[in-house]
C-alpha cells in the first residue's frame, strides 16, 4: 500500500522447510518446519495500522488464527503500538490503542523479548518457544536509512568472556597510584618468555590496581557518608 511496497519474509532452506502461508493486509505468517526442533513454527510478519479500530481487528484477526493452531509462534516487525506511556517518543500516546495492544498480549500468553531503541517493533514469542531456545535475546541495530532500528533475534547465548577491565584516567593524579605502581614493578616476580612474562606482569598490575581502586572508593564513601572531605 503506498510506499511501503508490502510485506516480505524470507527464510534458509537448510534450516526451515516452508509448508503453507496466509496472507492478510497487515500481516504475513509463514509456517514452516524447523529442522532443529520437532515442531512447525509460524513466523508472524506484522505492519499494524495507525487507527486503533484497525488494530483491534487485527489484534482479533491474529488471535482467530493462533487459537487453531497449536504451534510455535513468533510475532514479528512493526506493531505500531506502545505498551506504556515510558515507550513514547516525540510522538502522541494512545490509551485505546495500548489497552488492546496489552490485551492481545496477555490473551495469547505471549513474552515480549526485552529489546533496547526500539518501541514499535518487537519480538513476541510463547512461553513454549522459550523452553526450546533458552538463550534468545534480541538487539535493536543501528538505524541508518530508515526512522525504524532494524531489529535482530539471537536464539543461542554466546560467552563473551569476562567484562573488559575499564582503566579511568583520572586516577593517575589520585594520591598513592603511582606509588602502588611501582611497587607492582618492584614486587613482581616472573618467568619464561617475554611475551608470557610480560603478560603475566600485566595482570599483575591489574589485580594490585583493582585492590587499590577498591579500597580508595570504600574510603571515599565512608568520608561522604560521615561529612568528612
Amino acid at each position: 500500500m503506498g510506499r511501503s511496497g508490502g510485506l516480505i519474509t524470507i527464510w534458509n532452506e537448510d534450516i526451515f522447510r516452508f509448508s503453507r502461508s496466509i496472507k492478510s493486509r497487515n500481516f504475513l505468517i509463514v509456517i514452516e518446519k524447523s529442522l532443529g526442533i520437532n515442531s512447525d513454527i509460524a513466523i508472524v510478519n506484522v505492519y499494524a495500522p495507525q487507527a486503533p479500530v484497525d488494530k483491534r481487528r487485527l489484534w482479533e484477526e491474529l488471535s482467530k488464527i493462533k487459537s487453531n493452531r497449536e504451534i510455535m509462534w513468533i510475532f514479528t516487525n512493526d506493531f505500531n503500538a506502545l505498551r506504556n506511556k515510558g515507550e513514547r517518543v516525540n510522538s502522541r500516546f494512545c490509551h485505546v490503542s495500548t489497552g488492546g495492544f496489552n490485551h492481545f498480549i496477555h490473551l495469547k500468553s505471549l513474552i515480549d523479548l526485552r529489546i533496547g531503541g526500539s518501541k514499535l517493533d518487537r519480538f513476541l514469542v510463547r512461553d513454549q518457544f522459550l523452553e526450546s531456545f533458552l538463550g534468545a535475546s534480541a538487539t535493536a541495530l543501528p538505524s541508518e536509512l530508515s526512522d525504524h532500528s532494524p531489529i535482530m533475534m539471537k536464539t543461542t547465548c554466546e560467552d563473551c568472556g569476562p567484562r573488559p577491565f575499564k582503566f579511568f584516567n583520572s586516577w593517575i593524579v589520585r594520591a598513592g597510584f603511582r606509588e602502588m605502581v611501582t611497587k607492582v614493578r618492584e614486587d613482581f616476580r616472573g618467568y619464561g618468555c617475554a611475551d608470557c612474562y610480560l603478560v603475566a606482569k600485566l595482570r599483575f598490575l591489574k589485580s594490585e590496581i583493582k585492590k587499590w581502586r577498591d579500597l580508595n572508593f570504600d574510603k571515599e564513601k565512608k568520608e561522604q557518608n560521615t561529612g568528612i572531605e
